[in-house]
């Protein structure tokens, strides 16, 4: 990061920020995330965020990755972000305009600045085996896309 900071999790969290981070997102999108949050389970964490002590910690990039996916990727004009955070990094999604698409925000005692996101792409040219698990789930809630 430019000035160094690092964005503290918040332990808290569970207590008082229960939502994601949507700006710009439609009907459909917001669907989207509600049902993907639905549906995370502790085998999709990696092994270092099993402890985590918000129940959104750990899950950004498997979230992100399962909604690029559902929500039609490039094609649907979303772009993959990413910004270093405590522990690792965070993962979200924008799109056309200001459309803003973080799914595990309310991990974060702060507000996430995400003007320092970076573009990128996910670890896999395809969704990988865990966000494949997510839109099974999500397909088996009853979304359709």
């Amino acid at each position: 990061m430019p000035d160094g900071r690092r964005y503290r999790l918040d332990v808290r969290a569970t207590r008082s920020r229960t939502e994601p981070k949507l700006r710009g997102a439609n009907e459909r999108e917001e669907d989207a995330v509600r049902i993907v949050r639905s549906v995370l389970t502790p085998e999709l964490l990696p092994p270092e965020w099993h402890n985590h002590p918000h129940p959104m910690g750990g899950y950004c990039y498997v979230a992100s990755e399962a909604l690029y996916y559902l929500l039609g990727g490039t094609a649907a004009g979303l772009t993959v972000k990413r910004a270093p955070c405590e522990g690792g990094e965070h993962w979200w999604l924008e799109g056309r305009g200001d459309k803003l698409i973080d799914a595990t925000a309310d991990q974060f005692q702060d507000d996430f600045a995400y003007d320092e996101g970076v573009a990128s792409m996910f670890l896999t040219s395809e969704p990988s085996p865990r966000a494949v698990k997510i839109i099974l789930r999500v397909g088996a809630a009853g979304l359709t896309l």
